[in-house]
């Protein structure tokens, strides 16, 4: 799995890595990987976390939703596949 995340603050730290627990424990062999920007407040498309998924059924996105709830408005996700390309290489820039 994919994990590109280098956090700038220790609770925005915190607050990813519960992320990815959750997330793997739900989706299992679904997740692919996320891409967590440096700071809470950093955006890509109004979002902060890309989820990269393999199957982006609405199946999917309702378990995410379920999880996201948790963390309130810290967490704007994106979901997306890895042949979203250019949602992928947005995330990428701005995240390293």
């Amino acid at each position: 799995m994919l994990v590109v995340f280098n956090p700038k603050e220790e609770r925005w730290s915190n607050l990813v890595k519960e992320l990815i627990n959750d997330l793997q424990e739900s989706l299992k062999d679904n997740l692919e990987g996320i891409i967590a920007l440096p700071k809470e407040e950093d955006e890509v498309y109004g979002s902060n976390v890309l989820i990269l998924v393999r199957d982006d059924s609405l199946d999917t996105a309702r378990r995410i939703s379920k999880i996201i709830g948790k963390y309130g408005y810290s967490v704007l996700p994106t979901i997306a596949t890895k042949y979203d390309g250019e949602i992928v290489n947005s995330f990428m820039k701005k995240a390293v």
